[in-house]
């Protein structure tokens, strides 16, 4: 497993943990390693993005910093969308990978309220 991954990579372990009672240390038994976005693409039920519907946003310009990211398998995207009278929650009809790059540019787009990960 060890080319699937590059330097300082976050990675997400699956496997057993044991105390070794000779050494006086915890060992683990890998059985499968991923890194973060692929955990992600596993665990997490979606990204919600929150937009409010009481300020104009450029819906073209949030659309193309999601179609991006889009992946074959991903991250579900929630757009959950608030106004004076009323909110709703839309699913998007693709998913999406690199959250954390994706969070980044929709924060700095200064086109939505907020970002979250849903698991």
């Amino acid at each position: 497993l060890k080319n699937k991954f590059a330097p300082d990579d976050v990675v997400c372990i699956e496997g057993r943990v044991r105390y070794d009672e000779f050494s006086k240390r915890m060992s683990v038994n890998v059985e499968n390693a991923m890194s973060l976005d692929e955990f992600r693409s596993v665990a997490a039920s979606c990204l919600r993005v929150d937009i409010d519907g009481r300020v104009k946003h450029d819906v073209r310009r949030i659309e193309s910093i999601l179609r991006g990211s889009e992946r074959a398998t991903g991250v579900t995207v929630a757009l959950d969308i608030r106004t004076k009278k009323a909110s709703g929650r839309m699913y998007l009809p693709f998913t999406v990978g690199n959250v954390d790059e994706l969070r980044t540019a929709l924060r700095n787009s200064g086109e939505i309220s907020g970002t979250e990960i849903e698991y």
